[in-house]
């Protein structure tokens, strides 16, 4: 059974190429971190109720299977379910995303996570944070993310996770840069509004 599992990853990871990773990646033992660094023409109001709101989240996690909306708390801050499948192998998680507006940053905080198979490492913690600033000329978007497991993870597994921060990636940047080509853009940056279009 093992075998078949490690080797249907292997077709997975071969099948599903991706550009390299522009962020930078570590690992040790049962954790890893990463990092993203970019910049965009975008006002950074815009860009803070962009990585914030629950519509455009939907847009640019292509990486994901199916993201619901759960509810919004008292804190500016919401809960979202995302939810991953591949194959016979499936992950249920939920976030509590905070923006914190005095200082630009927006953190997300997985606060529960399920799956249906114990083959696979588990997630037990992932904290991740988007800040961002104004450098003058740009606004300069860095996200960080540190997650931790239940157990080592093996080369292939490592590999899945560097195809999907991929995958991440060039989604967050692309979406990102489409938005600054618009004429006029601009987005709300109140923290209440978290999504304009049915969140369900």
């Amino acid at each position: 059974m093992v075998r078949v599992v490690l080797l249907l990853i292997t077709i997975f990871v071969l099948a599903d190429n991706a550009n390299r990773d522009p962020g930078r990646f570590k690992h040790k033992n049962e954790s890893y971190s990463y990092s993203l660094d970019f910049s965009t023409n975008l006002h950074k109001d815009s860009v803070l109720a962009v990585l914030y709101s629950f519509d455009h989240l939907k847009r640019y996690s292509s990486g994901t299977s199916e993201t619901r909306f759960l509810g919004k708390n008292k804190d500016n801050s919401y809960e979202i379910e995302i939810l991953l499948k591949h194959l016979f192998y499936a992950t249920r998680s939920v976030y509590k995303r905070t923006f914190l507006s005095d200082s630009g940053v927006i953190k997300i905080e997985m606060i529960k996570f399920e799956s249906n198979s114990t083959i696979f490492p588990s997630i037990v913690h992932s904290f991740s944070e988007y800040r961002v600033f104004s450098d003058g000329t740009k606004t300069v978007i860095q996200y960080r993310q540190i997650v931790s497991f239940n157990k080592k993870l093996n080369r292939f597994y490592l590999k899945i996770i560097r195809t999907r921060l991929d995958k991440f990636a060039d989604d967050l940047t692309g979406y990102i840069k489409n938005l600054s080509e618009k004429t006029g853009f601009s987005a709300q940056t109140e923290a209440e509004i978290v999504c304009t279009d049915d969140c369900t």
